[in-house]
């Protein structure tokens, strides 16, 4: 099949999508500002909080998008290359069906 030799093909349920870097959130909740992630290890919900009274908003939020920018980078970076890993894998027994 030509579907599964293209480079962009990732077989669903065997690849992590990667995430636009556009795609970043901050959510302003009075005392504090935070960015939900999710953690590398067991993909649990994780926050990062900023508290207004460390900084104040428009200061928080640029450090807080930068922090989060770094994060989505190092994501996609891995799933990357677990995606590569997978694909070698999943082309691997659809070989030997």
């Amino acid at each position: 099949n030509k579907q599964f030799k293209k480079p962009d093909f990732l077989p669903k349920g065997w690849c992590v999508i990667p995430i636009d870097e556009n795609d970043i959130t901050i959510t302003h909740h009075g005392k504090y500002i935070q960015t939900v992630m999710r953690t590398m290890l067991d993909r649990k919900v994780s926050y990062k909080r900023l508290f207004m009274s460390r900084m104040n908003a428009e200061d928080g939020e640029k450090a807080l998008r930068k922090y989060k920018l770094e994060w989505v980078q190092k994501h996609n970076q891995i799933a990357k290359k677990y995606n590569q890993i997978k694909k070698k894998q999943y082309m691997n027994f659809a070989r030997e069906e």
